[in-house]
């Protein structure tokens, strides 16, 4: 009876053991939140937009060159999570930042250019 209730003692620390291992280097680094302002971004397209549009651009190449730069954001966003292991939401979605969660937007607006 006293080594039954040993086994179960023991297999009841290392269950225990093994979740904690598991919050604290899977679960935990998993949940890192990150921001980006894609108003702003987009906001940066649509400026160099109209300038190619004003200087001369036709409709075509303007709509194209949307296109590609949307195709391009969705991928940039993707290497972008994928580089930070993080979660990356939109800044207008997060009430009270906090100094703890990073602003990647410069990155991404550097790896837009």
């Amino acid at each position: 009876m006293k080594t039954l209730a040993l086994q179960l003692l023991l297999a009841a620390l290392c269950s225990a053991a093994s979740i904690a291992l598991y919050d604290r280097l899977v679960l935990r680094p998993a949940t890192a939140i990150a921001v980006i302002d894609a108003a702003l971004v987009y906001q940066d397209m649509q400026a160099r937009l109209l300038d190619r549009a004003l200087a001369g651009g036709g409709l075509r190449d303007v709509l194209e060159r949307n296109r590609q730069f949307q195709a391009r954001f969705r991928q940039e966003l993707a290497r972008l999570a994928d580089d930070c292991h993080c979660l990356l939401l939109d800044k207008a979605a997060i009430v009270g930042l906090r100094p703890q969660v990073a602003d990647l937007t410069p990155q991404l607006r550097q790896r837009m250019q």
